[in-house]
């Protein structure tokens, strides 16, 4: 009986610790994550993903000669972490929409405006919103999911968990991350910004040359005005560069150290 039991051990060894790192980074990557998608449906994508999945990573996974219920559950927890920590880079890596489309709705007025974002279930602001879902849809267009898998794989070819050091250097590369995110955010809101000043010190100027004129009725409807047509001139310049750096660095994070 206990030869069966441990052939059977044996046999689901690879494909457990491969679900729980593919679950792992479902549950916390970006879109996949959202809870309007249900816990059942996560576990069904995660284990189709596993039972394919499994053959290449099988050769990477480690090896343990007492092979029973407690090692093969404290595997999982590490390789779930792992898979979450992806999924987390990836949550990093949105953060610059979040700051661009900030900024774009304080200088454009449209701070006030706010609206449901399903991405992340919070009241967020429209130009938050617009560029979150122009975001989705360029990723997925752009083949997000299979660099999603790609990155999976690099983690079990170039990334040992059991490495002494290696959370530090994932630390550390994530915070990196989340640094040249917020100082992409904001470069690309520079337009936005010079325009926003510009305009300001314009109805400024304006006020000093004719004070009779009512500032605050013309600022606030200009600065929609405006916001809304720089959003029209640039947003696909700057889904596209996102598209780009999001790629670039989701990939960097994982490759070989």
């Amino acid at each position: 009986m206990s030869n069966v039991h441990n052939l059977a051990l044996d046999g689901l060894y690879p494909f457990f610790l491969c679900f729980a790192r593919v679950l792992g980074l479902i549950m916390m990557a970006p879109i996949f994550s959202q809870k309007e998608i249900i816990s059942q449906s996560k576990i069904m994508l995660a284990a189709t993903l596993s039972i394919f999945f499994t053959p290449l990573v099988s050769k990477f996974l480690p090896v343990t000669t007492e092979l029973n219920q407690i090692n093969i559950l404290y595997l999982m927890l590490l390789e779930f972490g792992m898979g979450a920590f992806i999924g987390l880079s990836a949550k990093v890596l949105f953060f610059l929409i979040d700051i661009l489309g900030h900024i774009i709705g304080m200088e454009s007025g449209l701070s006030s405006a706010m609206l449901f974002n399903p991405s992340s279930g919070s009241q967020t602001m429209l130009p938050t919103l617009a560029l979150t879902v122009g975001a989705v849809v360029l990723l997925f267009a752009a083949n997000f999911h299979h660099t999603l898998i790609q990155v999976l794989y690099h983690s079990y070819e170039f990334i040992d968990i059991h490495q002494v050091g290696i959370l530090s250097d994932l630390k550390i590369s994530l915070l990196d991350s989340f640094q040249k995110m917020f100082l992409l955010g904001l470069q690309f809101a520079y337009p936005f910004i010079i325009v926003a000043l510009i305009l300001n010190f314009s109805i400024g100027l304006l006020n000093k040359i004719i004070p009779q004129i009512q500032v605050f009725s013309i600022i606030m409807p200009a600065q929609v005005l405006v916001g809304f047509f720089m959003m029209a001139l640039l947003i696909g310049h700057l889904l596209s560069g996102f598209n780009v750096v999001f790629l670039e660095n989701f990939v960097k994070i994982f490759q070989r150290r």
